[in-house]
This record gives C-alpha cells, structure tokens and sequence, in this order.
C-alpha cells in the first residue's frame, strides 16, 4: 500500500509512459512544420515544462527519466516554431524592406493581404 503522504509517482504512473511530454513533442513538430499554428507552439513549451518536471520527479524517486528526451526536443521545436512565427510577423511589417520593392518569400501572404486593388 502505498503512502498517501508521499510525493513519489506510484509504480502504475511510471510504466516508461510520460504523456505530457509525448504530446509536446507531438505539439513541437506541428508547430514547426505548419508555423502559423502558433498555439502549436506554445502548447508544446507548456507541456515540455510539464513533462520535464514529470521525468526530473521520477528520477529524483530513483525511476528513470521517461520522456525527458522527448520534453527537451519538444521544448526547443517549440521555441523554433513560435519565434519563426513571431519573426515572420514582425519582420514583414516594419523596416526598411517595407518600404523597398523587394519582396521576401516569407512576406508574399502579409504583403498581399495589405496591398490595395485598383
């Protein structure tokens, strides 16, 4: 019977399965690979920390670090994905290559969206 008082993962939560940072890694990918998902991206940031907390606990009670792999690349793709978002975003509307003739391809959705028809 296990204490109640205790902070320690029982052994039915630690079966080599960390769900938290499964899905940020999941979460991770996406926002790298469709990047105006930004929300993508912020979810796997949220969930790596939490799935890193998870494997750090575990091991701290002597289990392995399950998923922690996986929290650390789910944390960095979703940092990649959200600042390639928000770099996307700032980037194209202010500057000097605003003002030129010269369009990135990285501005081409932003730009024609503001563009005027005659």
């Amino acid at each position: 019977m296990p204490d109640p008082t205790s902070n320690a993962p029982s052994r039915e939560s630690t079966r080599g399965r960390n769900k938290p940072a499964t899905v940020a890694l999941v979460l991770g990918v996406v926002g790298v690979v469709a990047y105006p998902i930004v929300l993508a991206g912020i979810g796997a940031i949220i969930f790596s920390v939490i799935g890193l907390n998870r494997a750090n606990l575990m091991s701290q009670f002597g289990y392995a670090p399950v998923g922690k792999k996986q929290a650390i690349g789910a944390w960095s793709s979703g940092c990649s994905g959200s600042s390639r978002w928000l770099c996307s975003r700032t980037t194209c509307s202010s500057g000097p290559a605003a003002s030129s003739s010269v369009v990135r391809p990285g501005c081409l959705r932003l730009e024609a969206g503001l563009r005027s028809e005659p």
